[in-house]
């Protein structure tokens, strides 16, 4: 851990601004603590973009054999010195010690930042897995009680000497599709909640909205929602991150589902068309609806309308995800009638 003192001296010696504040620093450029030697670096280099003296100052400084023989940053930033800097030994090696340990630490920061959004991607998957997680016990104890259901029957058959092949055949088909489907179902889910590297590429937005509804087909049928889908073939593809727009597609069905909790003739429409030369998506639902006082809000984060349960950050991160891809998402609401999402997206150009 660095001396905070140290940290207060550098800031003092620069904020001084003589020659001997900026002797006074010079050394640190070699202190064995790295964050100390960035400090010294920074500190330094605007003394000498404001002090023409100092510069000259440390042509002559007395550097030892240590510090000479230290790394420095060279390359292509060598040419960029003036004829001050290039005549002075001393100098040189100091500016060039100043610009590798500022080069060390942008390239610290940028591991920093590359570690924060990896983590901030996942946390964001999770919520999306937090989505999902309300749809599978539909969606897998279903198909699990379809496999007991013709386990039964085949075990009856062969208990009771009633064999009918045909039948039997039929039900370990049964039974094999209905593993298959919790498997795919249990694939999505992990391929969802693993961490993820962003992968740009050219999507089809109607493969990802399917991706979306396998997770949902039991639930919706058992809540008597029905789907309505248009989708229009043939669409121009998008550039985007297929597993995140998936993450949009679920939090906009999942809402759409909360959103009809209670009400009549419960019903999700889906469409896509090419509108304004970009690839448009639609999703409705005719539930409760959004209330005009929070529709103008209704992306910030922690902003929901479902007080007990929602935690208001789906929308806010479907937001997100769309906007990295240049695409915009809005919405519009009539109480107790209909609400539509509407997601536009520009078309992928061939580089």
């Amino acid at each position: 851990m660095y001396d905070v003192l140290l940290i207060e001296k550098l800031e003092l010696w620069r904020d001084i601004g003589t020659r001997e504040a900026a002797f006074e620093i010079v050394p640190f450029l070699w202190h064995k603590d790295s964050t100390l030697a960035s400090h010294a670096a920074r500190h330094l280099s605007v003394l000498l973009s404001r002090k023409t003296e100092i510069k000259n100052a440390l042509c002559d400084y007395p550097l030892t054999e240590e510090q000479k023989n230290a790394d420095v940053f060279e390359g292509i930033f060598w040419q960029l010195f003036d004829e001050s800097i290039i005549k002075s030994p001393a100098l040189l090696i100091i500016v060039g010690r100043m610009i590798f340990l500022i080069t060390q630490e942008l390239s610290s920061l940028q591991q920093m930042m590359e570690r924060q959004q990896a983590e901030l991607l996942h946390s964001r998957q999770m919520v999306t897995v937090a989505k999902m997680a309300s749809s599978l016990a539909h969606e897998i104890m279903q198909p699990l009680q379809i496999i007991l259901m013709k386990a039964d029957n085949c075990s009856w058959e062969v208990e009771h000497e009633k064999i009918d092949k045909t039948g039997i055949i039929k039900d370990l088909k049964n039974i094999t599709d209905t593993t298959q489907r919790i498997s795919d179902i249990v694939k999505r889910l992990r391929i969802l909640s693993q961490e993820h590297k962003l992968k740009l590429e050219s999507v089809d937005i109607n493969n990802v909205i399917e991706n979306a509804l396998f997770g949902f087909t039991v639930q919706l049928k058992s809540r008597h929602i029905h789907l309505e889908k248009n989708l229009t073939n043939s669409l121009p593809l998008i550039k985007a991150d297929k597993i995140q727009l998936e993450q949009v597609v679920i939090i906009l069905i999942s809402n759409a589902r909360d959103a009809l909790e209670g009400c009549d003739n419960k019903r999700i429409a889906i469409s896509t068309q090419l509108h304004n030369n970009q690839v448009l998506f639609q999703l409705t639902d005719n539930g409760i609806g959004i209330a005009s006082e929070k529709l103008s809000n209704i992306f910030e984060a922690f902003m929901t309308t479902k007080e007990k349960t929602g935690m208001g950050l789906g929308l806010h991160i479907a937001k997100d995800i769309i906007q990295a891809y240049n695409g915009k998402i809005t919405v519009d609401s009539d109480i107790n009638k209909a609400t539509t999402f509407s997601v536009t997206f520009p078309i992928a150009t061939e580089e």
